[in-house]
């Protein structure tokens, strides 16, 4: 099964979003535009994992946030990876306590190398907290630099970060499903 680590945002955050993305996608084309409903912060992309690692990987998460308080983020800026000049991916940003979210993605790096849990992205990679919001499939650019441009200090309020979420991600013909198969309260 695919899965991933996340923690999720306010539906006042994801509306606030989808405001903005139904206002890009009358505009620009070339776009797959994430659900809002399905908008996250990815903290560890699992990839394919085996069931009889499940439990491992629940430990590792239990013991990566035992020590780590709720806190509250600020999600603003809309920005592209690799970078805004050539967008691939369009994402907004989380400012304000990211230091907390670097802490928690170090410690699941930590934990699934010293317990042996193969993981398809995480570890090598720079974590950037943010939430994908679309995905380029055109060449044609021009109009979206200049709007992510125009965007790129929009803020979307602040939500809550009380627990991480381990989902089961199903990729359908209508896009992804993500069903939660654990949830990890912040003590």
């Amino acid at each position: 099964m695919r899965a991933f680590i996340a923690v999720d945002t306010t539906d006042d955050v994801r509306q606030r979003i989808s405001r903005m993305v139904r206002m890009l996608r009358a505009e620009l084309k070339g776009v797959k535009w994430v659900d809002p409903e399905k908008m996250h912060i990815t903290m560890y992309f699992l990839g394919e994992i085996v069931e009889d690692e499940l439990e491992l990987i629940k430990q590792v998460m239990q013991a990566s946030i035992a020590t780590v308080n709720p806190f509250s983020i600020s999600v603003e800026g809309v920005s592209a990876f690799p970078r805004i000049t050539a967008p691939r991916v369009l994402w907004v940003g989380v400012k304000n306590n990211t230091d907390e979210l670097k802490q928690m993605h170090d410690s699941l790096s930590r934990g699934f190398i010293e317990s042996g849990v193969h993981v398809e992205h995480g570890a090598s990679n720079k974590f950037t907290p943010h939430m994908t919001i679309g995905r380029v499939r055109g060449r044609d650019t021009g109009g979206l630099v200049k709007a992510l441009d125009s965007l790129g200090d929009s803020n979307f309020g602040v939500s809550g970060v009380t627990e991480v979420v381990l989902y089961r991600s199903t990729l359908t013909p209508g896009g992804p499903l993500y069903d939660p198969l654990h949830v990890f309260p912040l003590s």
